[in-house]
């Protein structure tokens, strides 16, 4: 199973640990975290127990299609471009959508990369 494969609430803990675990070794995740046989929403907490260093690169990729892939910052922190408040997050159901974060500050992950066309588009909470 790639990395950022997530079915149940368990695998996203456990990938939440490979993702610190990959910040320490190097600054961008070998895989994208995806949202691979989900059965519904996968959401991605970017909070501080991540311990991600400054210059992390994530990748983000939907696979299955009508299954949201919710990427959450930290309550404090933003995405930008993107939400209109801390904490606001970026989401996406259609297969092929792609996006790639990396973190600025402890408030600020900056969208480096993203894929959007007639059929895979990013959205913002606002």
């Amino acid at each position: 199973m790639p990395v950022g494969s997530l079915r149940t609430k368990g695998e996203l803990l456990q990938t939440q640990r490979n993702l610190k675990l990959f910040t320490h070794c190097s600054q961008i995740t070998p895989e994208p975290v995806t949202n691979s046989g989900a059965a519904g929403t996968v959401e991605v907490e970017l909070d501080d127990s991540l311990d991600l260093g400054v210059g992390t690169r994530i990748t983000f990729e939907v696979v299955t299609d009508g299954q949201i892939l919710r990427i959450d910052p930290d309550a404090s922190a933003r995405i930008q471009p993107g939400g209109n408040a801390d904490g606001d997050y970026v989401q996406s159901s259609s297969v092929g959508a792609r996006i790639e974060l990396e973190k600025r500050s402890d408030t600020l992950w900056v969208v480096v990369n993203e894929i959007n066309d007639a059929h895979a588009e990013w959205t913002r909470q606002s």
